[in-house]
């Protein structure tokens, strides 16, 4: 336990905040540059339970304030899961127990009867802290105290970067849609695409790059590690069996949406076919009308046109194992353009 409670707040302390996204390449990355996001950090604490043997799986968070989206950690010792957040430098507990973490799931049962423990410290300091300063500080019960706000702040702040809000307690980790993953089972990775804040957008440019994609996806979605392996997911896929990438459309409104996928080249037709095969679309009122989509193919997009109804629509591309490793999608641009329905066009089945 104490090397958990001790990697969780090195991270915090010592790896500076990124959140403009660059091609992230592993753990050895991370500490060569000392910056990370979310991502990230949880694979770097990952990384090294790995090592170590122990069982581990992201947590992520999704609709949430402020960031959308939001990734933390677990480790499994002796069966049971012990949840920690490399980012904002917390764990939750026991009003009784403040020095072993719960688990996510025993944290959103007990809340708001259960405890917040944050690390004392400056955070993000970008500056490799020496571990046996912390372990004193650990003994010593100093490292982590009890916070008692509700909203959370990120640690950086000068005259020139005032105290921003990350986000709140309740709706980051315990209200919010919770998806943990783990190389041993199926997972889902979304990525939201905020329609009210940005009603047309683009993430990547066209130019036949994977570069710039993965850069706007960094700070979205992530998986276990990134290598080559689902190409469908723009080079951004796991080396576990990851199979599905969703793309959460959060909107306050009904909209129709064109949502256009671009590729590195020309898909064959045969292609265009089992790639349409593993699209699925769900709306917040569940009606089979407003999930139909339209498709509409050119050598090397493909536009879907649809519905998106609030709080949020999903679509799902779902890519089996043996879909992924004998089909080349490199995804190079997805942009997206919407428009607000009114309330009569809402109630009527997509045609």
């Amino acid at each position: 336990m104490e090397k958990l409670l001790l990697l969780n707040a090195w991270t915090y302390i010592s790896i500076q905040g990124n959140f403009k996204g660059y091609p992230f390449q592993g753990t050895e990355d991370v500490l060569q540059k000392m910056t990370g996001s979310c991502g990230p950090r949880d694979i770097l604490i990952r990384d090294i339970f790995s090592y170590l043997k122990f069982n581990n799986r992201q947590i992520n968070f999704f609709n949430i304030p402020v960031l959308a989206s939001h990734s933390a950690t677990e480790i499994s010792v002796n069966d049971y899961w012990y949840f920690v957040d490399g980012t904002l430098g917390l764990y939750f507990s026991n009003p009784d127990k403040q020095t072993v973490p719960l688990s996510i799931e025993e944290a959103r049962q007990g809340y708001p009867n259960i405890h917040v423990m944050k690390v004392a410290n400056q955070g993000w300091t970008g500056q490799w802290i020496d571990f046996s300063e912390l372990l004193e500080q650990l003994r010593a019960g100093t490292l982590y105290q009890p916070y008692e706000e509700e909203v959370l702040y990120y640690p950086v702040v000068s005259e020139t970067n005032p105290q921003k809000v990350a986000g709140e307690v309740e709706r980051t980790y315990i209200t919010s849609v919770l998806l943990p993953t783990s190389p041993e089972f199926t997972v889902s990775f979304p990525v939201a695409l905020d329609f009210e804040r940005e009603p047309n957008g683009q993430l990547g440019e066209v130019d036949a790059s994977l570069q710039d994609l993965m850069g706007a996806f960094h700070t979205l979605s992530y998986g276990s590690v990134y290598d080559p392996y689902l190409y469908a997911l723009g080079l951004l896929g796991a080396g576990g069996p990851v199979v599905e990438k969703e793309y959460v459309l959060v909107t306050t409104r009904p909209r129709s949406f064109n949502l256009t996928f671009s590729f590195l080249k020309a898909v064959p037709e045969r292609e265009q076919k089992l790639f349409l095969k593993n699209i699925q679309h769900a709306v917040g009122d569940f009606s089979s009308g407003n999930t139909l989509l339209r498709t509409t193919w050119t050598d090397q997009s493909l536009t879907l046109q649809g519905k998106a109804l609030p709080p949020f629509s999903r679509v799902r591309l779902y890519l089996s194992k043996e879909f992924a490793t004998t089909h080349a999608f490199a995804l190079d641009s997805i942009q997206w353009q919407t428009s607000p329905l009114s309330e009569r066009v809402y109630h009527r089945v997509f045609e």
